[in-house]
């Protein structure tokens, strides 16, 4: 996604819950949380929420697998 022409409803987002790396299970949870909102409503999620749902997705997914490793250890 270009930032330049990022909508206003993924800026929302963004302040809401930034796509940073996920440190610990609270953001998790949180991420979870906010994934869920956008998944049930996804079939009139703008373009740049749906980018932002997909970018969500893969930080949880790597926090995730991160996560198993480490205990794992």
């Amino acid at each position: 996604m270009n930032t330049a022409r990022a909508d206003n409803a993924y800026m929302k987002l963004v302040e809401r819950f930034p796509l940073v790396p996920l440190r610990d299970e609270a953001q998790f949870e949180e991420a979870v949380r906010v994934m869920k909102e956008l998944a049930y409503s996804r079939a009139s999620l703008s373009t740049g929420q749906a980018d932002y749902l997909l970018c969500l997705y893969q930080r949880c997914k790597t926090f995730a697998r991160t996560s198993i490793i480490t205990v794992l250890h």
